[in-house]
């Protein structure tokens, strides 16, 4: 499994506990937005407080923002408890039992400490003269005021929490799309050895100078693939190389049978492209086109780039197949793979040549150099 992976699950685990505790994912933002809160609700309250009651300007700003000021103290209290009643999943009942009475305590607590505040800068006789005037309007305006803010802080919340839970869906969804390429690179790897070393063993006692020759050379080819076993992709330059490494071995195999040749565009070899992309479709050839008659036979790699797409063809001059189609295990796990990596942005094709031959073609969008790509 590749850092990214590991990257990508440490987010999620982050994000599970932020959206356990309620904290929001971005701080600096929800800070900004409470005290835009706090400034136009002081200043709204002082105006009305200067307007209806006639007191002077700077007392009534100040009065105002300490109103709101202990009311958003209160406010980080009243977001833990909000997201931990959400985490609890408790029925209706026992829910709006414990916002009453939360908002009871809040309510009483605010109030307390705003005219313990007006105590100490005024003494007892402001505090009974705004009682006088207010009465309960002041208890309604509390509780009023502190169920907009709480109904505030669940819709933030809520908003919050949709939007993990949308970019964990999709980091989920992303992990399982690596998860199933591994799966995929895994699997072909076994049948590609297998293939290799059934080459091999052919040749183990007609011919075991040419047979320990293959070894050496699947040692290389071993080596390679080892070398980009944790890459998702790498540059068709150096798919070539694994190519070539695996003609080699088969050319020691059927001789004079197999010839190759490779028509490459320059343009084509940075192209980054999954590992053992090109491998598969030599493979394929050699099987159903080359097996099957004891007359040379040749193999041609064609590719072509440009900004946009990679093009990269496989023909041989074997028989060609009866109904233009070829199945294999190599050739079904590189199409799942290129399904995977590219979507339906990618084709993959097969077609019978005149007079003989058969052709596979692929065709892939042009990706940007991925930073984790192996180099030749």
């Amino acid at each position: 499994m590749h850092e990214e992976t590991f990257v990508g699950q440490a987010r999620l685990r982050e994000e599970d506990s932020r959206l356990h505790a309620g904290v929001p994912a971005g701080s600096s933002r929800g800070w900004l937005l409470a005290l835009a809160a706090w400034a136009v609700a002081s200043l709204i309250h002082g105006i009305l407080l200067m307007a209806q009651e006639g007191v002077f300007v700077l007392f009534a700003l100040a009065g105002s923002g300490v109103y709101y000021g202990l009311l958003g103290l209160l406010g980080f209290a009243v977001w833990k408890v909000c997201a931990g009643l959400h985490e609890s999943h408790w029925p209706f009942w026992k829910l709006a039992a414990a916002h009453g009475l939360m908002m009871v305590t809040a309510v009483a607590a605010w109030q307390s400490a705003y005219f313990g505040f007006i105590y100490l800068v005024a003494g007892t006789e402001v505090i009974w003269i705004q009682i006088e005037d207010g009465g309960l309007w002041l208890i309604l305006q509390a509780v009023l005021t502190y169920t907009a803010m709480v109904i505030g802080l669940v819709a933030l919340q809520t908003s919050r929490r949709l939007e993990q839970q949308r970019r964990r869906a999709g980091e989920l969804r992303l992990l399982a799309r690596e998860a199933e390429l591994a799966a995929l690179r895994a699997q072909l790897r076994p049948h590609f050895l297998f293939n290799v070393l059934n080459s091999i063993y052919s040749q183990v006692r007609p011919d075991p100078d040419k047979a320990e020759k293959m070894i050496d050379l699947l040692a290389e080819l071993l080596r390679e693939t080892l070398d980009i076993s944790d890459q998702p992709v790498i540059s068709f330059e150096r798919e070539i190389t694994l190519t070539k490494r695996y003609l080699e071995i088969e050319q020691l195999r059927l001789g004079q049978r197999l010839s190759a040749r490779f028509d490459v565009d320059d343009s084509a070899l940075a192209v980054p492209v999954p590992p053992l992309l090109l491998q598969p479709l030599v493979e394929n050839a050699i099987k159903h086109g080359i097996r099957p008659t004891s007359r040379p036979t040749s193999i041609e790699i064609a590719v072509r780039a440009n900004d946009s797409f990679f093009e990269c063809s496989v023909r041989d001059s074997g028989p060609g197949s009866e109904n233009g189609i070829v199945e294999g295990i190599g050739l079904g796990i590189t199409q799942a793979r290129l399904e995977r990596s590219y979507g339906r942005q990618a084709s993959i094709s097969y077609q019978n040549l005149q007079p003989h031959g058969f052709q596979v073609s692929l065709r892939l969008p042009v990706k940007p150099k991925s930073r984790r790509m192996a180099h030749p």
